[in-house]
């Protein structure tokens, strides 16, 4: 495996050898540089930022793909890993404010995206489900991130495909477990 170089010369990206540019930033540069914060954590949050650049919903030229704020996506994200969830719990789970949470839904609903079910033992409930065409549109962006990442992604040896694995496991625990909400 590469070793990646947290120096913000570099970028962190490995050079065409494939080891990091920069190699000569100890620990302790990188340590003040973070104010005393893990650099490992600064490493994982900017790679994810600079991944989830990389797949931007916005970047699909399919046109039959409804296009989605942030906020939208973040719903839609919740309500396809929890299907049945209310308003509520998708609030509380994904930290949105209820107007903001209101806002979002009443669009994907307006969108074709999800569906409001009424709860039938309790009327005041209503719970949230992705329509066919949300799946739909869903296969269609997880082709686009594949396609994305796979340009972006040389072929990986054994050993790094199983880290990556590890890592995506970490991942969806993370977001899934307990934690600030």
């Amino acid at each position: 495996m590469s070793r990646i170089d947290p120096e913000p010369s570099s970028g962190g990206r490995p050079d065409a050898s494939g080891s990091a540019q920069g190699e000569g930033t100890t620990a302790a540069d990188a340590d003040a540089r973070l104010g005393g914060e893990d650099p490992l954590m600064f490493d994982l949050a900017d790679g994810i930022v600079g991944i989830a650049r990389l797949i931007q919903v916005s970047d699909i030229e399919d046109t039959s793909v409804a296009p989605l704020n942030g906020t939208e996506i973040i719903v839609l994200r919740w309500v396809h890993r929890h299907p049945g969830t209310t308003s509520g719990q998708t609030a509380r789970a994904t930290g949105l404010h209820r107007s903001n949470m209101s806002t979002a839904l009443r669009g994907l609903v307006t969108k074709g995206l999800v569906e409001r079910e009424s709860d039938p033992e309790d009327s005041r409930r209503v719970h949230l489900r992705l329509t066919a065409k949300a799946e739909e549109h869903g296969r269609i962006i997880r082709l686009h991130w594949a396609r994305v990442l796979r340009e972006r992604i040389p072929d990986l040896d054994a050993e790094d495909r199983a880290a990556l694995e590890r890592t995506i496991g970490l991942l969806t625990a993370w977001e899934e477990g307990p934690g600030p909400r």
